[in-house]
Order: structure tokens, then C-alpha cells, then sequence
């Protein structure tokens, strides 16, 4: 574990997205996704830095995003996790996240990746060397993909 679990604080935000987003960042990338000396959940929460997941399926649904990603993507909490992960993207530009989508499943993970998204108005954001990453439990089973960023542009 990455850091310790708030119970109460991480009811509402799925504790156990939160450890297994950190647990897998840091099986792919050997360093720890946020620093925490406390609540894990929180930390994760509160982060500068723009981070999502989505589980698995044919159209993922948005299962976390923290409050820096809520903000970005000007959604809340209830709205944000029951988002068709490929709708964060234009009809257009779907073709282009799945296929990154595909590579990260394959190689566990991309850095330096850089697309278009759409916030809930529809306005139009470009994600600046952004991070995806696998999803794995102890068990390495593929268990959704994540992603962070903390540069993006209005476009």
C-alpha cells in the first residue's frame, strides 16, 4: 500500500480505486503517484494534478477523477463517474483515443501523450504531456486504465 486509507473521507471518493491507482502507478513507474504521510485517499483527492480512471469493458465508464480532473472537465462527483469515459473526447477524435487507449493496454502505459477532450459545456481542451497507465491488481489482472496531467490548454 502507497499510503494509509481514510475510511470515512474515502467512502464517497472508492477507496479502493484510489490505493489501486496508486498501487499501479507505482508498479509501472517505481515512484509514488502523490506523496502522503496521512490519508492516501485524500492526498489522491487533492492532488494538483488532474487524475482519472475508467474499468473495463466496451465503453468504460469513468470510475474516479479527483478534484483537480472535476474542475478540468467542469463536472461533479455523480455526474463525473457515470461518464462513458470516450465521451470526455469529440465524436471525431475517438478513433485516436482508442487506439492510445490500445497501446497503453498493451505496453502498460504512455507518457508524453497529448489529445483533445471536451468538458461537460463542450468547450474543447487540449491535455499537455499527460500519463496512462494500466490498471493491475496483485494479481496483475487488467483491471481499467488511468491517467494524469497537470498541463492543459483551452482551445
Amino acid at each position: 500500500m502507497c499510503g494509509s486509507l481514510c475510511p470515512r473521507f474515502l467512502s464517497a471518493y472508492r477507496s479502493s480505486q484510489a490505493e489501486l491507482i496508486c498501487e499501479s502507478f507505482l508498479h509501472w513507474f517505481g515512484r509514488p503517484l502523490v506523496r502522503s504521510s496521512g490519508c492516501l485517499g485524500e492526498a489522491l483527492f487533492e492532488a494538483s494534478t488532474a487524475i482519472v480512471s475508467h474499468g473495463i469493458g466496451l465503453n468504460p465508464i469513468f470510475n474516479y477523477g479527483n478534484r483537480m480532473a472535476l474542475s478540468v472537465f467542469k463536472m461533479d462527483w455523480a455526474d463525473f463517474v457515470a461518464l462513458p469515459s470516450e465521451e470526455s473526447a469529440e465524436p471525431l477524435a475517438r478513433s485516436e483515443r482508442l487506439k492510445l487507449l490500445s497501446l497503453v493496454e498493451r505496453n502498460g502505459f504512455v507518457e508524453g501523450y497529448s489529445g483533445v477532450r471536451i468538458d461537460s459545456a463542450g468547450r474543447r481542451f487540449r491535455i499537455v504531456n499527460g500519463t496512462v497507465w494500466n490498471l493491475v491488481n496483485q494479481e496483475d489482472d487488467f483491471m481499467g486504465q488511468a491517467a494524469c496531467f497537470d498541463n492543459w490548454e483551452e482551445i
